[in-house]
C-alpha cells in the first residue's frame, strides 16, 4: 500500500514496476521506481490532464525509495506496432509525432519534464480511448532518447523530451533507432522526403545550439503535415496502411477523470494546473456557461458526429452527390473542402460550411451563424465565432475546435477571416479593421492575404510571417487592447492557427 491510497497487486505485465488500484477512485494504476533526482523535474506534472497524455497521479517515498504513480493505460504500444509493421507512412508518423509533441508541450507549460518519451511508453492503440497516449513507465536507463551531450545519467530535461520526440519520429519513419550522436545533415537521415529529413536532422542535430526547440519542431511538423496530409495512406511495404492512429476527435473521457493527484513529499497537487494548453477546467461535472449551457472544459469528453460533405460553389450551394476526398494532394485547399445543406447535425448550410472549415466534430447542433457575412470586423466576428463553437458543441462536450480556439489569441481574427472567406459569397462586404499605428503595416490586407493563401492552398508561410509582424508592431505601439489582447502574440498562437489548417487537411 502506498500513501494509504494506492494498492499494488502484481508486477506490471510487459513493463517495469507494479500494477494496482487507486482505492479512492477504483482506477487502475501503474507504480514504478525512479532515481531521487528525477522527482523534482517531473513533479510539476502531477495532476496535469490532457487527451494524449497518461495522468501522473503522484510521487511517493517509501523507505528512501521514490515511486511514481500514474494512470494505467492498457493497449498496444508503438514499440510493439513497429515490431509488427517495421515502419509507418510519413503522414502517420508526422501526425503521431505532433500529438506526442502536444502532450509534452502541455507538461512543459506546467513546468514539468516528462523524461520517458520512448516507443515503449507510447500506447498507440489504447483501450477505450483515442491514441496515441504518452505513458510513463519505462526503464530510467533507456538509452537513445536523451540528448547525446548528457549521456544516460541525470534527471530528465525539456531538451531531452524534444530530442526523444525527434528520435521516436525517426523510428516511425525508418523502423530503426537513430544513432546516439544524431545527424550532421539531412542527407545523413536517410528519409526520402527532403523536407522531412531536414526536420529530423534539425531535431537530432549534434550541436545543441543548432538543435530544434520543441516549438520549432512542432512548427516544422505542422507545416509538413499541412502540405502532405492529403497523400494516399499506403505504407512502404506496399500493403494497405492501418487508419491513422490519431482521429480528429478527442478522447471520449479525460484521462484520470475523478482521480485526484497525490504526493507524500509535498501537498497534493490539484487535478489540473492553469496553463494555456489545457482545456479541462475542472474534473467535476457541471461546468456552466450562462445562456449556452456549455463550457471550454468539462469532465466528460464525448464523441462527436461527423458532417456529411458534398461539393459546393463559392455561395455554398450543395451539389447533387457526395464528393470523394482526393487520393493524393500536395496541398489541401480550403476552397475545395466540400460542404452541404444537409448536415447530419445541423440542416443549416452556413453551419455546415463553417463546420467543414473547423476540426471534425465541431458542431453537435447548429449554432446561430446567420450574422457572419454581415459582420465585417474580425474582432467582433472572432468573438462571436468562438461563442458559436461552444454553443455548437452542445452541453457537456469539449471539441477539438474549442481546444484550438482557446489557444488562437491574435490569430482568432485570422481564423475568422479564413472561415468567412470560405463560407460567404464573393460579393460579401470585405473585412475591416482600424487604421494601422504609425510605422505598422495595415492589418486588414495582411489578414486578407493570409486568408487567400490558406483558402487557395498556397504556401502560407510568407503571409503568416507578415501577419505576425503586424500583430507584434501593433502590440509594440501599446495598441494590443484595441484588438482585445493584453500583450503581443505568443508562439503557441501561430502554432494553433497552423493546427486549425492541419486538422482541416486531415478531414
Amino acid at each position: 500500500m502506498l500513501a494509504d491510497r494506492f494498492r499494488l497487486d502484481a508486477p506490471a505485465s510487459g513493463s517495469v514496476g507494479f500494477a494496482g488500484v487507486d482505492l479512492e477512485s477504483g482506477a487502475a494504476i501503474h507504480a514504478f521506481e525512479v532515481p531521487r533526482t528525477w522527482v523534482k523535474p517531473v513533479r510539476p506534472g502531477v495532476g496535469v490532464t490532457y487527451g494524449y497524455l497518461a495522468t501522473l497521479l503522484g510521487d511517493v517515498v517509501v523507505e528512501h525509495t521514490h515511486i511514481l504513480v500514474t494512470e494505467h493505460v492498457p493497449g498496444v504500444t508503438l514499440q510493439q506496432e513497429l515490431g509488427a509493421r517495421h515502419r509507418w507512412t510519413h503522414v502517420e508518423s508526422v501526425k503521431c509525432a505532433l500529438r506526442l509533441a502536444e502532450a509534452v508541450e502541455t507538461l512543459h507549460d506546467a513546468g514539468a519534464a516528462h523524461g520517458f518519451v520512448h516507443p515503449a511508453s507510447v500506447i498507440i492503440e489504447p483501450e477505450k480511448r483515442s491514441g496515441p497516449v504518452l505513458g510513463w513507465a519505462l526503464e530510467a536507463s533507456a538509452s537513445g532518447h536523451r540528448c547525446p551531450e548528457r549521456g544516460t545519467e541525470g534527471p530528465p530535461t525539456f531538451e531531452d523530451d524534444c530530442w526523444a520526440i525527434a528520435s521516436v519520429l525517426y523510428e516511425m519513419l525508418t523502423g530503426e533507432r537513430p544513432p546516439d550522436a544524431g545527424f550532421a545533415s539531412a542527407e545523413a537521415v536517410g528519409v526520402e522526403d527532403p523536407e522531412l529529413a531536414g526536420t529530423v536532422a534539425h531535431g537530432l542535430a549534434p550541436d545543441p545550439a543548432a538543435r530544434a526547440s520543441l516549438h520549432e519542431l512542432k512548427r516544422e511538423l505542422a507545416r509538413w503535415f499541412v502540405n502532405h496530409a492529403g497523400e494516399q495512406h499506403e505504407d512502404h511495404e506496399g500493403t494497405p496502411s492501418i487508419p491513422p492512429p490519431l482521429p480528429p476527435g478527442m478522447s471520449s473521457h479525460p484521462p484520470g477523470a475523478g482521480v485526484p493527484a497525490v504526493s507524500s513529499s509535498m501537498p497534493a497537487a490539484p487535478a489540473e494546473k492553469p496553463r494555456s494548453k489545457a482545456l479541462v477546467v475542472g474534473l467535476a461535472f457541471g461546468a456552466i456557461v450562462v445562456g449556452l449551457g456549455a463550457a471550454w472544459g468539462v469532465s466528460a469528453w464525448m464523441s462527436k458526429p461527423e458532417v456529411k460533405i458534398v461539393e459546393h460553389t463559392a455561395s455554398a450551394t450543395p451539389a447533387e452527390k457526395p464528393a470523394a476526398p482526393p487520393a493524393s494532394a500536395k496541398a489541401v485547399s480550403l476552397s475545395e473542402v466540400p460542404v452541404t445543406a444537409e448536415s447530419e447535425v445541423t440542416g443549416d448550410k452556413m453551419a455546415s460550411c463553417v463546420a467543414a472549415h473547423l476540426p471534425k466534430g465541431a458542431f453537435k447542433k447548429a449554432p446561430d451563424l446567420a450574422w457572419m457575412c454581415e459582420e465585417t470586423d474580425p474582432r467582433e466576428g472572432s468573438s462571436k465565432l468562438r461563442v458559436a463553437v461552444v454553443e455548437g458543441a452542445g452541453t457537456g462536450n469539449v471539441t477539438d475546435a474549442m481546444r484550438v480556439f482557446s489557444k488562437l489569441g491574435w490569430y482568432e481574427m485570422a481564423a475568422y477571416a479564413v472561415v468567412r472567406s470560405g463560407c460567404c459569397p464573393p460579393d460579401a462586404k470585405p473585412i475591416e479593421l482600424p487604421e494601422p499605428a504609425d510605422g505598422c503595416d495595415a492589418m486588414t490586407p495582411a489578414l486578407q492575404d493570409l486568408s487567400k493563401a490558406v483558402t487557395s492552398g498556397q504556401n502560407v508561410d510568407p503571409a503568416l510571417e507578415h501577419a505576425e509582424k503586424v500583430f507584434e508592431c501593433e502590440a509594440g505601439k501599446n495598441r494590443a487592447s484595441l484588438f482585445r489582447r493584453t500583450s503581443g502574440p505568443k508562439p503557441h498562437e501561430q502554432t494553433a492557427f497552423r493546427e486549425l489548417v492541419t486538422d482541416l487537411a486531415s478531414q
